[in-house]
């Protein structure tokens, strides 16, 4: 198992982690959301990038990697507000990103169902404000789903337009919402170093003997393919850890928390099998 380094931009692998707490106090709903970031990242938090005028929870923070300023954005959006006051203080914050020369990405759970464009006007015309901007949506495929209803509503979108950029949808009922990501990684950085390393290890012009280019060639490609992507022998447990990485110790109570409720709903039924138990136990704890 290779253990890959994603250098460009800021090893984004974006589970858009949005923690919504909602409560009710006086009739006024208050709205949180939270980012993780890894500990090896240092960043800002930008207050004074927010949507004030409806109930939404908005947070942005600011990374410096590169030379290049990286804003990361997650918005919760309650389905009630206005939907043009939304998309106007949206437009200016992404207007106002654009003018400053960041780079961005902001992600969450809009309220906004995407699959409706070309179907409903203000959907439509929300999207194409957005194109305007040149923001590019990087989920293009339901991210909740019931039994009544398939609907796009956690999107991720950018101004990096590079194709290197992967996104997708991860099929797991950690919520009710599916888990997105995007990660960057592109084999730029891996060909410039090996392409260093054979310029400064091997002379054409001076070859006397083609193992011992071949020897280096093999040597030089095999000590940046260690650096970019080294190999691992990961444990048992670190196997099983890497297939669900998110699973933290408190994430693992509350799943056993949820568990247990589920358990306690379904046998007062009697007539769900023990099987089909044990079953959904390990869907969400491996």
């Amino acid at each position: 198992m290779r253990s890959v380094k994603i250098i460009i931009p800021v090893t984004l692998m974006l589970f858009c982690a949005v923690c919504v707490t909602v409560g009710l106090v006086v009739a006024v709903i208050i709205i949180g959301v939270g980012l993780y970031v890894k500990n090896c990242i240092d960043f800002i938090i930008l207050n004074k990038l927010q949507i004030k005028n409806c109930d939404c929870g908005t947070l942005w923070i600011e990374i410096k990697l590169n030379n290049k300023k990286y804003a990361v954005g997650v918005i919760y959006r309650h389905p009630d507000p206005s939907f043009k006051t939304f998309s106007e203080e949206l437009f200016s914050i992404l207007h106002e990103l654009n003018d400053k020369k960041y780079i961005y990405f902001v992600c969450g759970d809009f309220n906004i169902n995407l699959m409706h464009y070309s179907k409903v006007k203000c959907v439509t015309d929300y999207v194409d404000m957005l194109h305007s901007l040149s923001c590019k949506l990087l989920v293009d495929k339901p991210t909740r789903i019931t039994k009544h209803s398939t609907t796009l509503i956690d999107p991720i979108c950018t101004n990096d337009v590079k194709s290197s950029i992967v996104s997708g949808i991860i099929i797991d009922d950690l919520s009710d919402h599916l888990p997105i990501f995007i990660a960057d990684f592109t084999a730029e950085h891996f060909i410039a170093d090996l392409q260093s390393r054979l310029n400064s290890k091997l002379n054409f012009d001076q070859l006397t003997s083609v193992n011992l280019q071949l020897e280096l060639l093999y040597e030089s490609f095999h000590t940046v393919l260690e650096d970019h992507a080294p190999l691992i022998n990961p444990s048992r447990k670190q196997q099983q850890l890497s297939k669900k990485p998110w699973m933290t110790a408190n994430i693992h109570k509350l799943v056993m928390k949820k568990i247990k409720c589920f358990i306690k709903f379904i046998t007062k039924s009697k007539h769900v099998p023990t099987l089909f138990i044990s079953n959904f136990e390990i869907v969400l704890i491996g």
